[in-house]
């Protein structure tokens, strides 16, 4: 209650820096405003729970992403399907994906397009992209090449809840913290 009368108190405060909006609005006394705030009306979310804690969406995470690195691993002549494998390791505050993308000739290989982390839904986005290989001065021989790569994200203060992955704009994978991928 003692909360209540302060965060009215507060608000009140605000109201009446910024000024009257308009002329003929009746005044309200700061105690017309504290009696509103007090009433008991369950229908009214003031953004605390039943059980006295503040409703998920209101408290940030303060995951924060740290570093990526990102590296092909591995290419070879095949016709293997895009695939990623999300690991979240709890201990060192870090996800890895090891993944798969084709190539269309062998001059294709696979690059990090972008990775970014959004606080406010939780999710770390991975973005993988083929692209030609740097400094090609070979013909490309038209065989599919599978680029197998690895990325790695650290963290602060825990880890995202979902992990997405995308290669080529097109969705690979998407994983919640605790589920297999």
């Amino acid at each position: 209650m003692e909360r209540r009368r302060l965060l009215a108190a507060l608000a009140a405060s605000s109201v009446a820096l910024t000024g009257c909006l308009h002329d003929d609005a009746p005044e309200e006394t700061e105690d017309e405003y504290v009696d509103d705030v007090d009433s008991d009306d369950d229908d009214v979310d003031d953004g605390v729970g039943d059980d006295g804690l503040h409703d998920e969406e209101e408290v940030p995470t303060g995951v924060s992403l740290v570093s990526t690195e990102f590296e092909v691993v591995d290419r070879v002549a095949g016709n293997a399907e895009d695939a990623a494998d999300v690991e979240f390791d709890v201990a060192e505050e870090a996800v890895v994906v090891a993944g798969l993308i084709p190539g269309a000739n062998s001059c294709k290989t696979a690059d990090l397009e972008s990775a970014g982390y959004d606080e406010d839904v939780d999710v770390l986005e991975v973005r993988v992209e083929t692209v030609d290989l740097p400094d090609v001065e070979e013909v490309c021989t038209p065989v599919i090449m599978e680029n197998s790569y690895r990325f790695e994200a650290a963290f602060t203060s825990g880890l995202p809840g979902t992990v997405s992955v995308y290669h080529d704009d097109e969705l690979v994978v998407s994983v919640e913290e605790g589920s297999d991928s």
